[in-house]
């Protein structure tokens, strides 16, 4: 007896569309089923005719039909349904159902699992991330771009997804050692190939939708039209120049005057002290702790700019006990060098 299974199927309102893999032929077929037993079955965009292949007829109609046609009958009444108008439409509708799976027909050819031992209806479903895509006016959604791929080339983008993810899990990226494949030549190569597969697959859909991605070396014309990118080598225009933020002043100038003024009240209290006054030298403590506390509060700032650092050298000039003014001449020294950097 012959083998068939049934390696996918859809329900088209009341009918179902779906592909038979005949293995005494070696063929895979497309099939329309009605409620009412009757079969139609094409090869390609071929029709095959109501006389042939009565047993796959009257197996799918077991599948699918809510009474299944006897085999005799299967055949005219079939030949009244292929001659009408419905022909064309089952045509279409199994073309773009994507039933064909090439690469896979060795192994269906000794499948003879019905559609129920199918993979995937009752699994969750991969994120659409329609939110995306709804930013870009795409000339049609991806589904429909799937759908525009002939069922083999659907198989082959598939295979080649199934081959990508299974490849980088043999190579086994972020595992611990233990849970590596223990063959590294096997895991080296199977990084290869998940990197070849991944340029491979960009590749291609390039080339197979380029209303989608674009023509080769360009834009697609939707995201031209939307303005959301520019002809690829013109010369960008320059994005605006922020206003630079204001200079923060330099801290050195603050603690300075405050150094001045504590030095210059420490200074003021010297004249007419009386030393046996004793508020009066309570008042003089006082003052020279200030003017220490803030000559030390200076030493512990660093000038942010060149005028800072000449600053700070002309307060050091104005302090500085320097009997033989050997220190004063190599101080002014350098703060006219400061001051020449300063100015330029």
């Amino acid at each position: 007896m012959a083998a068939f299974g049934i390696t996918y199927s859809a329900r088209d309102g009341s009918n179902t569309t779906g592909s038979v893999w005949v293995e005494r032929t070696g063929k895979l077929y497309t099939f329309l089923a009605f409620p009412n037993g009757n079969v139609m079955l094409a090869r390609g965009a071929s029709p095959v005719p109501a006389n042939h292949l009565r047993d796959v007829r009257f197996f799918v109609s077991k599948q699918f039909a809510a009474t299944p046609a006897a085999p005799a009958m299967v055949p005219q009444q079939c030949q009244q349904q292929q001659t009408d108008a419905g022909r064309r439409g089952f045509i279409r509708t199994a073309l773009t159902a994507g039933l064909l799976a090439a690469t896979a027909a060795p192994v269906i050819a000794k499948d003879t699992r019905t559609v129920g031992t199918l993979r995937g209806d009752d699994t969750a479903r991969l994120p659409d991330h329609a939110a995306l895509w709804s930013r870009m006016p795409l000339p049609f959604s991806l589904t429909e771009a799937w759908r525009l791929l002939s069922p083999a080339t659907q198989t082959e983008i598939g295979t080649a997804v199934l081959g990508m993810a299974l490849a980088q899990y043999v190579y086994g990226d972020g595992r611990a050692d233990a849970d590596q494949f223990t063959d590294e030549d096997l895991r080296a190569d199977a990084s290869d190939v998940a990197g070849d597969l991944l340029n491979r697959i960009d590749d291609r859909l390039w080339v197979l939708l380029p209303d989608l991605y674009g023509p080769d070396g360009d834009h697609p014309a939707w995201a031209y039209a939307a303005g959301m990118v520019y002809p690829l080598g013109a010369v960008l225009p320059e994005p605006p120049i922020a206003p630079a933020p204001a200079a923060r002043p330099d801290p050195i100038f603050a603690a300075i005057e405050a150094a001045d003024a504590a030095r210059r009240a420490h200074q003021a209290m010297h004249e007419n002290l009386d030393e046996d006054d004793a508020a009066q030298m309570a008042r003089l403590d006082v003052l020279v702790d200030a003017d220490r506390a803030a000559f030390e509060a200076l030493a512990r700032i660093v000038p942010t700019t060149r005028k800072g650092d000449v600053a700070l050298a002309d307060f050091y000039l104005r302090v500085l006990d320097d009997p033989d003014g050997q220190a004063t001449a190599h101080l002014e020294h350098l703060r006219d060098v400061l001051a020449d950097y300063a100015d330029a």
